[in-house]
């Protein structure tokens, strides 16, 4: 049986597989996923868009940046949510035991929920929202998102640009990955 650890800071991660999770929603206050991605450190990428979330639900901010961002890049699955579900839960199944790490709170409860709870291949999660304000952190990400044509806020970019910031981090504390 398998735990679930929530670490933040700079706490050494286990030695799963980190992968890397970032969800765009309607607006923070009654939260709908639009998309969703999953970017594994060992490489493969999971990056899914839901076509049942309410468009009038979304604010102003998600209508103007993120909603034009929809379908630009492949999809592992696009659709209502139970099929988004299915893709999600076949891709966390082939990666084997895994610390998912992310930089909201708000988007391990979106995957959960998605999921209708915790995936059983998610050992350990990591909360590095407190590490982003740290110089190597945001200089990374905003490197990933200039080399990306400006893609702030499109699920797989943010969740590339994630995996980025913490291995720049790992680097200039001088330790690798953190």
């Amino acid at each position: 049986m398998t735990s679930s650890a929530t670490r933040s800071g700079g706490v050494q991660a286990p030695a799963s597989t980190r992968v890397f999770l970032d969800c765009e929603f309607t607006r923070f206050e009654q939260r709908q996923l639009i998309s969703l991605a999953l970017v594994s450190e060992a490489g493969p990428r999971c990056y899914v868009e839901l076509t049942d979330f309410k468009p009038s639900s979304c604010s102003d901010f998600v209508r103007e940046v993120v909603l034009p961002l929809l379908r630009l890049l492949p999809t592992t699955a696009e659709g209502p949510a139970p099929l988004v579900a299915s893709a999600v839960r076949d891709w966390l199944d082939a990666q084997g035991a895994l610390t998912l790490v992310f930089d909201y709170t708000g988007d391990l409860e979106l995957l959960d929920g998605l999921l209708g709870g915790r995936h059983p291949s998610i050992e350990a999660t990591i909360d590095i929202g407190p590490l982003t304000s740290h110089p190597a952190f945001a200089e990374a990400q905003e490197r990933i998102w200039r080399s990306r044509a400006q893609m702030r806020h499109h699920a797989l970019i943010d969740a590339l640009a994630l995996a980025e910031a913490w291995k720049a981090l790992g680097q200039a504390l001088g330790q690798g990955a953190p």
